[in-house]
């Protein structure tokens, strides 16, 4: 039979034609395993409710995950399979469809297929889509049981079944998988899971693992790993031709990621499931917000990123604000963030007042860390920062301070790191009765409040006084960022001479206000935003 010129010409770079004599090529299974993909139907967007016809790239990747087999013996010449792929061009509804395949179709007796993920709502994705698929179609609903409180389907007739999983593997020895499929591999910790439920497959004829990613972060993960094995496959560097590598990316040093021809070329649904209104509102936000600028590469391009860079541009903070009297916060309602250092460095309490959008820090160092650095001196000598005798910072000034602002403002809560701080906060509770809640730097708790604070720079609502202390840290500031896109602020380097510890308290302090309404009161300054 003749094999059409979509499954004859190179997949992404990788030409399976290569090194192909102990396999051939069978259109008939591969057309079938197409074919099938008609008789789903997809769930969500325009095309909800209408049959999945594969487009040209999609087609190129069942047809030669199906239809190569191994001239020894007629199974699938295909052991694994890497999609790496941007966000939005239907590795879900695709993954989906294989899964059944492998459940439905394969006929292996008692098949065990696994979706997994990093956690069991991202790795539900997938079950969700195919569940709609078999409820919608007259063969397959009535020979597969679903039990979505179980999150697994069944095959009756060939007790087979499919079952969803988190990425804890503890509880996942002893399977005997024929089908894998490996969600978002950027957000695993490590390769537990995979090593366990791949070791699984050796006993099977034909399994099958399909490993569906985006772009992770610059650096060694799991992800990486698999990447850059891929990437060799595809280059001829490592000979495995059970390995099938289908990369779309951006390459860093020749592609420019402004240009919308590259966009087309990474995202091969573009125009289709990756829509242009979208992708340029995206893009527009990356160019406007540079803390946005990494996710959408990464995301949108499959451009490795590194995980921490810039945060707030410098233009916005300075035309950041209004013209606010100091006096006039007096008796408002606000909120604290108290970011200690090491006991020899540099001290922040920051209070935010909602209602005003403003915020007031207080810094405090040791006298010995003060004549190391001659801005410590100036931001002493002019009132910004308050120096304490000796090698360390004298937590009693701290506690006097916060308490005698705590007169002068009505504080609802103190956000404190109990990491670090859980002593002088236990002081500030119990001995001078302040109302302090613990605040973990971790992304869950830092992600929405350092949201709202980049919000209010760029808007130019936030209100600073323009102290200088918090202007520096503002430029040192850089953000991390997880690979679900949560951020928090963070140093370029741990040991960094370059302090953030004020926009860390004010990221506590905003977080705080975002979880109590506060009451309306008249504010009786006068807000005129530059």
């Amino acid at each position: 039979m003749k094999i059409p010129r979509i499954w004859l010409e190179p997949i992404q770079g990788y030409d399976p034609w290569r090194n192909s004599d102990d396999f051939y090529f069978d259109v008939k299974a591969a057309r079938a395993c197409c074919k099938r993909f008609e008789s789903f139907r997809h769930m969500k967007g325009q095309w909800a409710g209408k049959p999945f016809v594969l487009e040209p790239h999609q087609r190129k990747i069942v047809g030669h995950m199906f239809g190569w087999k191994r001239k020894s013996d007629g199974t699938r010449r295909y052991r694994e399979v890497l999609l790496y792929e941007p966000k939005k061009n239907g590795k879900t509804q695709l993954a989906a469809g294989v899964a059944i395949i492998l459940l439905h179709d394969d006929g292996e007796p008692g098949a065990e297929v696994y979706c997994a993920s990093g956690d069991i709502a991202q790795a539900d994705i997938i079950f969700q889509a195919a569940t709609y698929m078999v409820e919608n179609n007259e063969e397959l609903k009535d020979d597969i049981k679903i039990l979505p409180g179980y999150k697994t389907m069944k095959f009756i007739d060939t007790q087979s079944y499919w079952k969803v999983l988190s990425s804890e593997a503890k509880t996942k020895h002893g399977p005997n998988v024929h089908g894998l499929i490996i969600d978002e591999l950027h957000i695993f910790p490590n390769d537990n899971l995979i090593e366990t439920l791949t070791a699984g497959t050796v006993s099977r004829l034909q399994p099958l693992t399909l490993y569906l990613t985006t772009a992770d972060f610059a650096g060694p993960s799991v992800c990486n790993t698999m990447i850059d094995k891929a990437r060799k496959i595809r280059d001829g560097v490592i000979d495995n031709p059970y390995f099938l590598p289908v990369i779309y990316e951006t390459f860093p040093d020749k592609d420019d990621w402004k240009d919308p021809a590259v966009w087309k070329r990474v995202n091969p649904n573009y125009g289709i499931s990756v829509q242009d209104s979208y992708f340029q509102g995206k893009f527009r936000e990356a160019l406007e917000d540079p803390s946005k600028e990494n996710t959408f590469k990464r995301l949108h391009l499959n451009m490795q990123t590194e995980q921490e860079r810039r945060w707030l541009k410098m233009e916005d903070w300075d035309s950041s604000g209004a013209i606010v009297d100091k006096k006039d916060l007096q008796g408002q309602e606000c909120f604290g963030g108290l970011d200690l250092s090491s006991s020899q460095d540099i001290t922040a309490f920051v209070l935010f007042f909602p209602t005003q959008c403003a915020c007031l820090p207080f810094f405090w160092v040791p006298s010995k860390t003060a004549k190391k650095k001659l801005e410590y001196e100036v931001w002493a000598r002019d009132g910004y920062v308050t120096v304490t005798e000796g090698s360390v910072i004298n937590y009693d000034a701290v506690r006097a301070k916060i308490k005698e602002l705590s007169g002068q403002y009505k504080i609802i809560d103190i956000g404190y790191d109990p990491w670090n701080a859980s002593q002088i906060a236990t002081q500030l509770a119990d001995d001078d009765e302040l109302p302090m809640m613990e605040f973990r730097q971790g992304y869950k708790s830092m992600n929405e409040p350092s949201k709202e604070v980049e919000k209010l720079v760029i808007q130019k609502k936030l209100v600073h006084f323009g102290n200088p202390v918090m202007r520096w840290m503002a430029s040192n500031v850089q953000v991390a960022e997880d690979p679900a896109g949560n951020i928090k602020p963070t140093k370029a380097q741990k040991d960094s001479p370059k302090k953030i510890d004020g926009i860390v308290g004010l990221v506590m302090a905003v977080g705080l206000s975002m979880t109590v309404k506060i009451e309306e009161q008249p504010f009786k300054g006068g807000l005129t935003f530059l």
